[in-house]
C-alpha cells in the first residue's frame, strides 16, 4: 500500500501552492500535477 507516502508528496506539492514539480516515484516517476 502506498497511498501514504503518494499523499505525503501531494500534500508537500500543496503546501507549495502546487508549483514545485515532483515525481512519484512510487508510480515509476509519473509526474504528478496538481491541477
Amino acid at each position: 500500500n502506498q497511498d501514504a507516502p503518494r499523499q505525503r508528496i501531494i500534500d508537500w506539492i500543496n503546501a507549495t501552492n502546487g508549483t514545485a514539480g515532483a515525481f512519484d516515484v512510487t508510480t515509476k516517476g509519473i509526474p504528478i500535477t496538481d491541477r
